[in-house]
């Protein structure tokens, strides 16, 4: 085979992810005829420098298109659509007019909408008249080739519009927009039964969120639920998974999933089966680095569930203040890499209370971040047991989200934790005021003010004062160069 000078150019550029130039974008979704093929040396040449010498190409490459035929080359879609789709997050609810062919490569990254967004009115204006109701020239571009680029799935559901128990699928309004995943859904008279999705092999990130709006009927969610576990089941290289939900999905198809971030979204007042939770983590668990578990659940058969042991699992967060009761306190023996521990607590849990029952100690944790009530006494002693169960902490972050009537104890609580020698240097410390009040800039805190100098930082953006405050605030911070923003 004959190799022109052209191809040499075109096979020095390999596999190079080209520089982000959205100009040429409007030219992977209608390929151009073969009529219009040009000499594309000098172009191809002046992308390699772009490549290499970055912004060379601005000046010198596109000054010199002028001089070219007003068309695009027919290799720039193979080159660069596999760049793009990585950049770029498509949103697949609505076709743009004229659109007639697709680049499949540009769907690396897909947002599928199984709602009806505020922006959507104009078009929709009701369910009954819904334009995105199996729309056949969206079928026809929703090819299955699409699954086979895509790397990223996010996917929005509000669940009323989703058919209930007993009901089918050719009820659901949204249907056409998951034909890009789903290869078959069954005939008309199947009651819902789990739809058959294309083999979703490189998709290595994935997001659903669900939003109930009100709905009481907790069988709405059925489809939902069978739409999330389905496709799970057919996507065996995830890497990561950020969904809420109110069931506990089955991972186990998921062998390599490192990151995952659940939310539950049953209600505070819902016994939830703490077994279900723990079967759920436990499927992944060799594999996971990053977890993040959220909810106001109150878990069941406590007493049953085995102690969580996780060997990878690097970053650990809870959010709700019935989830660390869960999870425990951790220890070295079930999550031996722990090294980033974060606590976000609400209503009655304080810091006392919260690790009364805990021990032996971690060791290697040494990131810590805790966000719970305050109470005056009892806290002193919670501090100090803190310290005890992770002696190896450097980095300490605590968030009081109730009013504090007694700063002494409060003064006594952080004296505390002086056994992790935190406090060797203001260089390293952060000081937020989010609610308070600010009458006026008096001779006791302007001295206060000025002895905090040799702190990273001090942010008093929640801080509310009158304008004469503030601009004397504004005067002692350039006068004395203080480390404080308004």
């Amino acid at each position: 085979m004959h190799s022109t000078e052209e191809d040499d150019v075109v096979g020095q550029m390999g596999n190079i992810d080209l520089v982000e130039i959205p100009a040429w974008t409007k030219a992977f979704m209608n390929p151009l005829p073969l009529g219009y093929r040009l000499t594309v040396d000098y172009v191809i040449m002046q992308l390699t420098k772009a490549v290499h010498f970055g912004q060379y190409f601005l000046p010198s490459g596109f000054h010199h298109l002028e001089e070219l035929r007003p068309t695009v080359c027919l290799v720039w879609a193979d080159i660069s659509a596999l760049h793009l789709g990585r950049l770029a997050c498509l949103n697949f609810a609505h076709l743009p007019k004229g659109m007639s062919s697709f680049n499949a490569k540009l769907a690396g990254n897909v947002c599928l909408p199984l709602m009806k967004h505020s922006r959507e009115n104009t078009l929709c204006r009701g369910l009954q008249n819904c334009v995105c109701k199996l729309d056949k020239d969206f079928r026809n571009l929703a090819m299955p080739e699409i699954s086979k680029f895509l790397t990223q799935l996010a996917i929005e559901i509000d669940v009323k519009y989703l058919p209930k128990k007993g009901k089918f699928w050719s009820n659901f309004h949204f249907r056409n927009r998951l034909d890009i995943i789903v290869e078959k859904w069954g005939g008309n008279d199947e009651v819902l039964r789990a739809p058959q999705f294309r083999a979703l092999t490189n998709l290595r990130k994935f997001s659903s969120k669900s939003y109930h709006r009100n709905v009481n009927d907790c069988e709405v969610q059925n489809g939902a639920n069978i739409i999330l576990q389905e496709l799970l089941n057919s996507a065996i290289n995830l890497e990561e998974i950020d969904i809420n939900a109110d069931f506990c999905p089955n991972l186990s198809p998921c062998k390599k999933l490192r990151i995952l971030i659940y939310e539950s979204i049953w209600k505070p007042s819902i016994s939830v089966d703490g077994l279900a939770i723990y079967r759920m983590l436990e499927a992944c668990s060799n594999s996971l680095v990053q977890l993040t578990l959220s909810g106001h659940y109150k878990p069941n058969n406590l007493a049953q569930i085995p102690k969580y042991s996780a060997p990878n699992l690097t970053h650990l967060i809870l959010n709700g203040n019935n989830v660390n009761r869960f999870l425990g306190c951790p220890d070295v023996a079930h999550l031996p890499k722990l090294a980033h521990l974060k606590i976000c607590a609400v209503r009655e849990d304080l810091v006392w209370k919260m690790f009364q029952n805990c021990s032996p100690s971690h060791e290697g944790i040494t990131s810590f971040d805790i966000k719970c009530h305050h109470s005056d006494v009892e806290d002193v002693q919670g501090a100090a047991k803190i310290v005890k169960l992770f002696p190896s902490v450097t980095e300490f972050k605590m968030t009081l989200i109730s009013s504090l009537s007694n700063f002494e104890r409060l003064r006594e609580m952080l004296n505390s934790f002086r056994d992790w020698s935190l406090a060797k240097g203001l260089q390293n410390t952060t000081l937020h005021f989010k609610v308070g009040r600010m009458p006026e800039l008096s001779d006791r805190l302007r001295d206060a003010l000025i002895s905090c100098g040799s702190m990273r930082h001090i942010s008093m953006a929640g801080i509310t004062m009158n304008e004469e405050t503030k601009g004397n605030l504004r005067g002692l911070i350039a006068e004395k160069g203080l480390p404080i923003s308004l």
